[in-house]
């Protein structure tokens, strides 16, 4: 025996019975039970280590995150406290260095002016540096007018469509860009070179590491796709990940979810899901095709069925024909590759439930439907927000995976009802209505968009609430969920949806020696306090990623 780990606490999962000490062998859990029965099973090379009081449980699984964002952000600046026009000059005034000044998280729901920011706001602290600040959404940037100009983004120089880019009444733009209009100016902005890259992604998947997550699936290289967006190439990122593995630099398993745009060049590569990104190694796998079909609820760009409450002229932007998405997913399924599909608005959600199940009639009239790895035929719809609630069980029909942040109730609470009024609300972020209609459920962070921490996003799940814990007793309290439900989510769920639960996400007899000791028990912790929990240390195949024990 390799390693015996000894706890307050293992839990190996939901349902399963608890212990107190684990054992290690070959990268995998050996066994799970009392001090006694594990230590007995020690030997003269075994490495004991005492945890103390500490809770062991299974690593956490963020199901959805973009991890070159990430590691790249940690060095931007970090907007998501901002709470006015006021304080966001303030830290754009701070910036350190010279050229771009860029950052990310700011959300005009929580400023106290009532509105978005504009350029003539950031003008006079930025001078000649131009400027880039992502909206926490990601789908909404402020640019200044040294951005707008450097990328071309003013009268006479394009067309600047009123869905992309909102000008004045003079027709000038405010500084405010949606959805494809941030890319002509994240275009403009020198982008990273490939060794600077691997920095980025070293850096930020040392902070999963740090926070207990043993597997991200992450949405990377866009750059293809976008030519102007300041993002890494396809080859960038298929080389950055594959480096790092045979490198040992990875503390995290990778599985890498590109966009749907690059399947001819995926299938020209190779590219499968679940197949390993360098031979040797599973610690960097290529995962799903990730396709876009709508914006962001908070820049009222994700497509709704009807109009937004607080904007009746618009039902938000429906980003793929029906044909073009039907081609798109059929040509994935039929080369063995995986979908993962973005839909916060309930028209986008109908628009993939229509387009999947035309694909799998098909396929399955040919007998192709469920053959090859189960991830494949597991499709994700990422989001889940705005949903109508006889699409539930329509997509559990379809054995669609749902991949939904709960952080992003906490965030969202001060716009859900001002968007799509009280009656759509009820079946908003309906996380536990998806589970009873039989839905599979994965938690992740979207993170930079949210939080890394998976305990915040368990937290969510429980309270409901928002930052300052409003409303008592949470919004839409049906809809809380348990605590074991929530670690349930966030480990064996995203395991689930790759089509690893055979090897990952539980504490059991054979599966990856995966997990993280916690300082604290979660379930002798309140409700508000999971947040706060300590990582104490974390394992990805019986090596240590993070921690001192």
């Amino acid at each position: 025996m390799e390693w015996i780990l000894l706890g307050g606490v293992v839990w190996p999962g939901k349902g399963l019975p608890t212990g107190e000490a684990l054992a290690i062998q070959g990268g995998k859990v050996a066994a799970v039970g009392s001090r006694e029965e594990i230590l007995a099973l020690r030997q003269p090379h075994t490495e004991v280590v005492d945890a103390g009081a500490g809770f062991i449980m299974p690593g956490f699984i963020d199901s959805h995150l973009h991890l070159f964002m990430l590691g790249k952000l940690l060095q931007e600046l970090d907007l998501t406290q901002v709470e006015s026009v006021g304080e966001l000059i303030e830290k754009v005034k701070g910036a350190p260095g010279e050229g771009w000044i860029f950052g990310h998280g700011w959300d005009d729901a929580r400023f106290a002016e009532g509105r978005l920011p504009r350029r003539q706001d950031v003008d006079p602290v930025t001078g000649d540096r131009p400027l880039l600040l992502r909206r926490r959404c990601g789908h909404v940037a402020l640019a200044n007018t040294a951005a707008l100009k450097a990328a071309g983004v003013w009268p006479g120089k394009r067309e600047l469509p009123p869905s992309l880019v909102d000008l004045d009444e003079e027709g000038y733009p405010t500084g405010t860009l949606r959805e494809g209009a941030i890319a002509w100016v994240a275009g403009a902005m020198p982008s990273p070179s490939r060794s600077q890259w691997k920095e980025h992604v070293v850096r930020g998947a040392l902070e999963a590491a740090r926070v207990g997550i043993t597997t991200l699936h992450t949405n990377d290289g866009s750059r293809d796709v976008y030519p102007t967006d300041g993002h890494p190439s396809f080859e960038d990122v298929e080389t950055v990940y594959g480096e790092l593995a045979e490198e040992g630099r990875l503390p995290v398993r990778v599985s890498w979810d590109f966009p749907v745009e690059l399947l001819s060049l995926a299938k020209e590569r190779g590219v499968g899901t679940g197949l390993r990104g360098r031979p040797g190694s599973d610690l960097f796998l290529y995962g799903e095709a990730k396709a876009f079909t709508d914006g962001s609820l908070g820049g009222r760009t994700a497509a709704l069925l009807e109009p937004y409450s607080d904007d009746p002229g618009n039902r938000g932007l429906l980003l793929w024909a029906d044909e073009d998405l039907e081609g798109a997913l059929e040509e994935a399924f039929r080369a063995g590759i995986g979908v993962c599909i973005h839909a916060i608005g309930d028209r986008a959600a109908e628009q993939v439930l229509q387009n999947v199940a035309k694909v799998k009639e098909r396929l399955e009239g040919e007998g192709l439907w469920g053959e090859g790895p189960a991830a494949v035929f597991r499709p994700r719809l990422i989001h889940c927000q705005i949903m109508e609630p006889s699409q539930f069980s329509r997509m559990a029909a379809l054995g669609m995976v749902g991949d939904v942040q709960p952080r992003f109730v906490r965030s969202d609470l001060p716009i859900i009802e001002k968007r799509v009024g009280a009656e759509r609300a009820k079946s908003s972020y309906a996380w536990k209505s998806l589970l009873e209609a039989g839905v599979p459920l994965a938690f992740s962070s979207d993170c930079p968009i949210e939080p890394l921490n998976p305990l915040e996003g368990v937290q969510a799940a429980l309270l409901r609430q928002d930052d300052k814990g409003e409303p008592q007793g949470g919004w839409q309290p049906e809809e809380k969920l348990p605590l074991e439900e929530a670690l349930h989510l966030y480990t064996y769920g995203g395991a689930y949806a790759m089509g690893a639960e055979g090897e990952r996400g539980r504490l059991l007899p054979g599966y990856s020696a995966d997990l993280v000791i916690l300082e604290k028990n979660p379930f002798e912790v309140e409700p508000q306090g999971l947040q706060d929990i300590k990582v104490r240390a974390t394992f990805v195949a019986g090596k240590k990623t993070f921690g001192e024990l």
